[in-house]
This record gives structure tokens, sequence and C-alpha cells, in this order.
């Protein structure tokens, strides 16, 4: 795992739950993504962005338009074990900071996950 992050960068958020939503991120990244994950975070108009990033497959086009409502899954996710709420509960727990939690995805190939929230002054 490569991690791109500068030390004096500060956002505004709940440390153990931003802990909680970047585990999940990076467990769902190492369950379902590709072998390079990459953590990194910047500062832009304000906030920071942090982004979990990795080289699989990507996001199924029929999951993207759903896959933060609870208890979505992929079919056939490599059997993996999980609930389906980890995405729904982090995008609310960013939400609860006033920040957002977005997917996009990676080229060529993969996932990339991010969180915006405001910048701590």
């Amino acid at each position: 795992m490569a991690v791109a992050v500068p030390e004096h960068l500060a956002a505004l958020a709940e440390e153990t739950r931003l802990e909680q939503i970047l585990t999940n991120l990076l467990s769902n990244a190492y369950r379902y993504g590709g072998k390079r994950i990459r953590v990194e975070a910047t500062s832009e108009a304000g906030q920071v962005l942090i982004s979990v990033c990795d080289d699989g497959p990507g996001v199924p086009d029929e999951l993207v338009g759903r896959m933060f409502e609870p208890f979505t899954r992929a079919q056939g996710a490599g059997g993996a074990v999980g609930s389906g709420l980890g995405l729904a509960i982090s995008r609310r727990l960013v939400e609860a900071f006033n920040g957002s939690l977005t997917y996009e995805p990676a080229v060529p190939h993969g996932s990339r996950f991010t969180v915006a929230l405001a910048e701590a002054a």
C-alpha cells in the first residue's frame, strides 16, 4: 500500500468516526480491489480530499447508482463476507461532518473513493 498524505493536513471530523470510514474504504479495497492500493490526501478550496484507490476491476456499472444504499452488494462478491452496510454507514458519517463521499472509476481500471471534509483552520 502506498500513502501520500502531507503531515500538515487537518480536517474537521471526529477522529474515531474518520478512522471507521477509512478502515471501511481500505477493507473494501483489499477485499474487492486489486493488488495496488493507494491512500492520498490533498487540500483544495478549503477542503481536505482523502482518496482510497485500487487497481482492481472497479465497481460493476449496475451497482454504481446504488452502492451507497444499505444492504447493497455486488453479485458474486468473490466470497467476501459482509452485510452491504459499510459504504452506506460511511457516507452517512461523512455527511454528518458536512462532507461528501463519492466514487469514480480509476484510470485505466480500479476504484477511487474520495472523502471531502472541511479543512481545519
